[in-house]
């Protein structure tokens, strides 16, 4: 399928126009295809602003006098005026609505709705151990962030499963401060075990992103997003970077 026959089918499957097997098979593309999937969330949020704006009306009305401009064309206006003409009035509507689209994602674009979105608690597949040396993953599993807390203050030499799981419990429980101290302190170890680190990475720049510190989030999610290999980097959108660009100037960086 090329590109222009992909995008015709997105925009016919917003708007429920798609059934049958062109759907079945649209939606069997969009689980292989991440492309396909990001253009399809573009074209989605491209039609929310527009709708949100009143802009359809305005578009039909610019297109409609188009259309009555090439009927009416007088003899000399043949060739390659009438042409430049028309062109600049698509690249006005197209402006127009790339402008309304900017304005109204600058307008409800916040840290709080982008954290929300991209944040889910880190889940851990462990077995319960009865005898009590797991007590600090046991009591992650169940929910007992303070427990977890407690534990590990009584670590000496923390694995960095210990570093994770208790960081994971200060930011679930808000503390983003002793959060971000752990999971940086996690990052910065010096060892050739390298393991949680994409995770500490990932938790680290949600913390930044949701204590305002946008030029400390950035790096981060900039690097997990380039890093075709992190264990995040699908979890990052490239709407989600402009959002968080978006989040960056509306704070005047």
């Amino acid at each position: 399928m090329d590109t222009n026959e992909t995008t015709e089918k997105l925009i016919r499957y917003i708007n429920g126009e798609l059934s049958g097997e062109e759907l079945s098979a649209l939606k069997k593309m969009l689980e292989d295809d991440q492309t396909a999937r990001h253009e399809l969330e573009n074209l989605q949020l491209a039609k929310s602003a527009i709708r949100s704006y009143g802009l359809s009306s305005q578009i039909a009305e610019v297109r409609k006098n188009m259309l009555t401009d090439n009927d009416e064309q007088r003899p000399e206006q043949t060739g390659v005026y009438p042409f430049m003409r028309n062109l600049m009035k698509y690249a006005a509507i197209f402006l127009v609505v790339l402008a309304c689209v900017g304005l109204y994602y600058y307008n409800i674009t916040s840290t709080e709705k982008l954290y929300t979105k991209l944040y889910s608690p880190y889940q851990l597949n462990v077995s319960r151990d009865a005898s009590g040396a797991e007590s600090l993953s046991n009591s992650y599993q169940a929910g007992q962030y303070a427990k977890v807390i407690t534990y590990f203050k009584e670590q000496r030499n923390p694995l960095n499963k210990q570093l994770f799981l208790a960081a994971q419990s200060y930011q679930k429980l808000k503390d983003f401060a002793n959060a971000i101290k752990l999971y940086t302190e996690l990052l910065n170890r010096k060892t050739e075990n390298a393991e949680f680190h994409d995770d500490a990475e990932y938790f680290l720049a949600l913390c930044y992103l949701e204590t305002g510190q946008i030029e400390r989030a950035e790096p981060l999610f900039k690097n997990i997003s380039k890093d075709t290999d992190h264990l995040y980097h699908d979890q990052l959108s490239s709407w989600d970077m402009y959002k968080l660009k978006i989040i960056d100037w509306k704070k005047g960086n």
